[in-house]
């Protein structure tokens, strides 16, 4: 697992450099990952010390959404979780999907400051009713855990089927309501966020 941590602070005084020329706030990063080395909970870090190193460690992070797209097939999710229950999801989700499809992998590229997942799963095979079952057990796991099936990306056309089978048919019917006020001719993003 790789973490990409970005610190950042509004207090002036964690953003000055000492009279070592550390910053506070790198300096905090840096005693907290010296404890998690120490704890053997992390096996390497590298910390950018400029901006171009910065920038590059980001291109690696957005070059991992390049890589999701190449492997097929695959379920894409975008989903959120309250953070204390994103290893019980990961942990969760990975076993019963293997119970399903022995072999199946998986990919995860996530913001884990605010729990959004971007949760691929990689079925053995290119099967639509396979895919549609994976989905529902990432689902089913999702609302165990009081998360959401659709976190920044929203609804569109791939989160329909979920919208049917997650939402009550009241909450769809007062969002269907709000549509039409809203847009009685059907003009804005026909087709898409509610289901049929």
């Amino acid at each position: 697992m790789t973490i990409l941590i970005e610190a950042a602070t509004t207090v002036e005084a964690e953003a000055v450099p000492d009279a070592d020329g550390v910053v506070p706030v790198v300096g905090l990063l840096g005693r907290v990952l010296e404890e998690m080395f120490a704890a053997g909970l992390v096996t390497d870090a590298v910390v950018a010390r400029n901006e171009a190193q910065r920038r590059a460690m980001w291109a690696r992070r957005e070059a991992a959404a390049e890589i999701a797209v190449g492997l097929t097939p695959a379920v894409d999710t975008d989903i959120c979780l309250p953070l204390d229950k994103v290893e019980t999801f990961l942990a969760t989700a990975l076993a019963r999907l293997q119970a399903l499809d022995p072999g199946l992998g998986s990919l995860t590229v996530a913001h884990l400051g605010d729990g959004n997942l971007h949760f691929t799963a990689l079925p053995t095979r290119d099967d639509p009713v396979l895919k549609d079952r994976v989905l529902e057990v990432i689902e089913d796991v999702v609302a165990d855990l009081c998360g959401s099936f659709s976190a920044e990306h929203g609804v569109g056309l791939s989160k329909l089927p979920s919208m049917a089978r997650r939402k009550a048919p009241v909450a769809l019917d007062v969002m269907r309501a709000i549509k039409a006020a809203l847009d009685p001719e059907g003009r804005m993003n026909p087709g898409k966020v509610l289901p049929g």
